[in-house]
């Protein structure tokens, strides 16, 4: 505890209060980008001893900090909470019914393990953790806890005034409000405050539910009447809801063996596909947001497919591709519509946790979910992420990360996907040109082409035919070139489109026998411009070295002058004169 009690000095609170009651008032405080909540009591409060709160650790009781004065008023700093009753109109009811569950478990643990009582359990004293992300009810606000040994007769009129201020005496059993003075509790009815005060709780919280007997039980006036809270956990409010049994466990998945965690995952998309879409979510959300479960193979294997991949409106199993170019049929959890409302935004970020079999998962089915995205998110958020595993040493992770950015430039396109381009390839292809007055046939016999039906051969002589005596009458070509032409396309020596014939005048014909389909590397329009490319992937240039004698630039004087001199192009006393273009042209004239 020695780290904890020196927090209070380091945190930075905010002055803007989150959530204010009768009993506290709640801000939030921030040290070393971690988040806190800070409980402001009212001044009420000050009497009471925070010391049973802060030796206290579970699941579902938040975690006490540390403590300390603030604008002259007692504090204690918490886990990052907020509030259960703002939030209890959009709700579920399965989602509160397991919520109730949790502060069973919690108030049985308080009772049976630390021999303690809450005795100021309401709305207001419930909490749900928002770094977790995981949406369990926590109990809280436990100012007022007390062991049989720690209620003296000052603390009795101090809880009875405590609740007098607050307008709760509805929340103290009969038998402390009738003779308006707290009677202690002994050992052995360490439970019976707490009790008739959960189920005031439940009387507002399920008041639409159908309260079992056990449950009516709660507010009995007798305290001998009054169940156990280990006996409220086997009440059929939580034994038959589905939801339920589901969280419990994945709440409890560390406490099991392997073979009880196999024989409940092998089961558990089945049971899944029986709740609503809100409550498929609200699972996936939870398994999603603990690094314990997450870890686990068969949720791997067996679960994230289902999570992973959208479906489409049909309730059938259906064929979809994987990044790695395999296919797997299945049956999705979710519709498109909820899948990108709700399962996107965790699916962002599952991206930030660097576990090797997570990344590979979710590069894997990367396709299918990919097109939901927003162009924002995958640049500010996700293809940072991607990227960033380009330098790491795993090759299955490196190649399948590749394979990813193909599939999102098909997606998104190059730009969205890497930034803004430069063209540095051309097409080397020669330019089309469309001359007025000479067309040229070129190489016609050179071509063969047998792929051609015979209706598409008539059509195309016939258009060929045509096209030449076209120009025929415009004196371009004489008769017996004609002939020769129409001769060679009725045998069939090639079969192409009469729009892709070029002829040439007999004059030209004769001065140019060469094959205009070479290309001259010389005409090709390339153009590289410095500091132009996008140095995405710069780092993984590869370095190439070489000894010192490969590099002609750190070479003395005289060595390059030697090296010079053996070439008989450099030699001074050479007289000999070379080739110009002049006498070129005129031996090619020959």
């Amino acid at each position: 505890m020695g780290a904890e009690t020196s927090l209070f000095k380091k945190l930075t609170i905010d002055s803007e209060v989150e959530y204010k009651c009768k009993d506290y008032s709640l801000l939030s405080a921030k040290y070393d980008s971690n988040h806190f909540s800070v409980f402001l009591f009212n001044d009420h409060n000050y009497a009471f001893d925070i010391t049973h709160w802060k030796t206290i650790r579970h699941p579902f009781i938040v975690k006490y900090y540390d403590c300390g004065l603030f604008r002259g008023r007692k504090c204690v700093v918490t886990e990052w909470v907020q509030p259960v009753k703002p939030l209890l109109q959009q709700l579920d009811k399965e989602v509160i019914v397991s919520g109730v569950h949790n502060l069973v478990s919690a108030l049985d643990f308080i009772h049976t393990i630390c021999h303690s009582s809450v005795n100021n359990i309401s709305l207001d004293s419930l909490f749900i953790n928002r770094s977790e992300r995981t949406d369990c009810w926590k109990l809280g606000s436990l100012l007022c806890l007390s062991t049989s040994t720690s209620e003296t007769v000052d603390f009795c009129h101090k809880l009875l005034k405590y609740h007098s201020v607050l307008a709760t005496l509805d929340t103290l059993p009969p038998e402390d409000t009738e003779s308006k003075q707290i009677k202690r509790l002994e050992n052995d009815e360490i439970y019976r405050r707490d009790t008739y005060a959960f189920g005031q709780l439940l009387s507002k919280l399920l008041a639409d539910s159908q309260i079992s007997t056990s449950i009516e039980q709660l507010r009995n006036v007798s305290p001998l009447k009054r169940p156990l809270m280990k006996h409220v956990l086997n009440d059929d409010l939580f034994v038959k809801s589905e939801f339920v049994k589901l969280k419990s466990f994945l709440t409890s998945f560390t406490t099991f063996n392997e073979s009880l965690r196999n024989e409940f995952l092998n089961d558990l998309v089945d049971k899944m596909r029986q709740l609503s879409d809100e409550l498929i979510v609200h699972l996936i959300s939870f398994i999603v947001n603990s690094r314990l479960i997450m870890s686990n193979t068969t949720i791997q294997n067996q679960l994230l497919p289902f999570v992973l991949i959208p479906g489409n409106d049909s309730d059938e199993e259906m064929l979809y591709q994987l990044t790695s170019g395999e296919s797997i049929t299945l049956r999705p959890l979710l519709k498109r519509k909820v899948f990108k409302r709700r399962v996107i935004p965790l699916i962002c970020k599952m991206y930030c946790n660097r576990d090797l079999r997570i990344r590979l998962l979710l590069l894997q089915y990367l396709p299918n979910y990919a097109p939901l995205i927003s162009n924002g998110c995958l640049r500010q958020l996700i293809l940072p992420q991607i990227l960033m595993a380009v330098k790491d040493s795993n090759d299955e992770l490196v190649s399948l990360t590749f394979k990813v950015i193909s599939h999102l430039v098909s997606i998104f396109g190059a730009t969205v996907v890497l930034g803004p381009r430069v063209k540095l390839f051309s097409d080397g292809l020669p330019k089309q040109h469309n001359p007025c007055d000479e067309i040229e046939i070129d190489s016609i016999t050179s071509l063969n082409i047998t792929d051609s039906s015979e209706s598409d051969k008539r059509y195309e002589n016939n258009e060929c035919n045509k096209l030449i005596d076209s120009i025929q009458q415009n004196s371009c070509i004489n008769d017996i070139e004609v002939q020769t032409i129409k001769t060679s396309i009725n045998n069939n020596v090639l079969s192409m489109n009469a729009k892709d014939l070029q002829i040439k005048t007999p004059k030209e014909m004769k001065n140019n026998n060469t094959i205009e389909s070479e290309i001259d590397i010389k005409g090709l329009d390339i153009k590289v411009e410095k500091n132009e490319i996008d140095d995405l992937f710069s780092s993984m240039e590869p370095v190439f070295k070489f000894s010192q004698k490969h590099f002609v630039g750190q070479q003395t004087d005289k060595s390059i002058k030697n090296i010079t001199n053996m070439f008989a192009a450099n030699d001074p006393t050479n007289d000999e004169v070379g080739w110009s273009d002049h006498s070129w042209d005129s031996e090619s004239e020959k």
